[in-house]
């Protein structure tokens, strides 16, 4: 299947024709995949590694300082795409974006994996013992905390986590189809003049459909796992994109498009679908708007 935008997007990446472009599809891979052993090392390092008293306190914090690393990490690289493209430019004129893709190509992945690790449980590889109390609180389902353990709630809750890990799989696939690869790319941060104003109908209801996927797979995740750690993973990950929004992608929106995009932010959301917008976004998401 031919991608929409894909020639654009290549034709930015002069040292990778042909099938050499595979290389940034095997970084990203290998990035989301090194990112998410991390986190899933972090949740159960300390259980491994100590013992005793020491353990108790710190085992925790284990799951938080992966999550926060991670996090730390993925948005950094992701902001250094954008910092960096006037002395790219200066320096590397055509091959800039090719040079700076590589910061995306490894945050961006960390990024989605924080959204994935949430419908992980903290002791994948590492049993939580009877007496790490804090730890088995905070992950434990919160139904089954107060109420015990109720089959039907585990699956209804399975069920919507899952399909709203589809809706947030197709949301990002629908963005693709329509937009293209060049714009998913973020070619336009780069080069400006290329880029074309999008008057999509889902711009008239969220800002950013991409990162709303992101929110609704994590929020998946929140459901699917229902403990009080994936509660505040969830957290951390909004703020984060948040504050990558707000002070990183749409600063530079606003530079270019003034105060024309500063009303267009008073109007439609970031990332928050408003009740009276679903039927729009159902549409968008089944494919009747093109």
């Amino acid at each position: 299947m031919k991608i929409k935008g894909m020639d654009k997007f290549h034709a930015h990446l002069p040292d990778y024709p042909g099938k050499r472009i595979r290389f940034f599809t095997r970084l990203s891979a290998i990035s989301a995949i090194v990112g998410l052993l991390f986190m899933i090392t972090m949740d159960g390092i300390f259980r491994l590694l100590l013992s005793g008293a020491v353990l108790l306190i710190l085992s925790p914090f284990g799951p938080f300082l992966g999550v926060g690393i991670l996090e730390l990490v993925g948005f950094l690289l992701v902001y250094l795409f954008w910092k960096k493209k006037n002395k790219l430019l200066e320096r590397l004129a055509n091959k800039a974006y090719q040079k700076a893709l590589v910061y995306a190509l490894i945050g961006i992945p960390l990024v989605i994996t924080l959204a994935i690790h949430i419908y992980f449980p903290i002791d994948l590889i590492v049993p939580i013992s009877s007496m790490d109390s804090i730890t088995k609180f905070l992950s434990t389902n919160i139904t089954e905390l107060f109420v015990g353990f109720n089959i039907l709630d585990i699956a209804l809750r399975s069920i919507f986590g899952l399909l709203l890990l589809v809706i947030g799989g197709r949301t990002v696939f629908r963005t693709l189809n329509i937009f293209g690869m060049d714009y998913m790319g973020l070619v336009y941060v780069y080069y400006p003049e290329e880029s074309e104003v999008q008057h999509h109908e889902i711009y008239s209801i969220l800002r950013h459909p991409t990162y709303f996927a992101l929110f609704i797979i994590a929020l998946g995740g929140v459901l699917f796992r229902f403990s009080l750690y994936s509660i505040i993973f969830y957290g951390m990950l909004i703020c984060g994109l948040m504050i990558h929004i707000r002070y990183v992608e749409e600063k530079e929106l606003i530079k270019r498009f003034g105060d024309s995009y500063r009303d267009y932010q008073n109007k439609v959301p970031a990332i928050l679908l408003k009740p009276k917008d679903f039927g729009k976004f159902l549409k968008f998401l089944v494919g009747k708007q093109n």
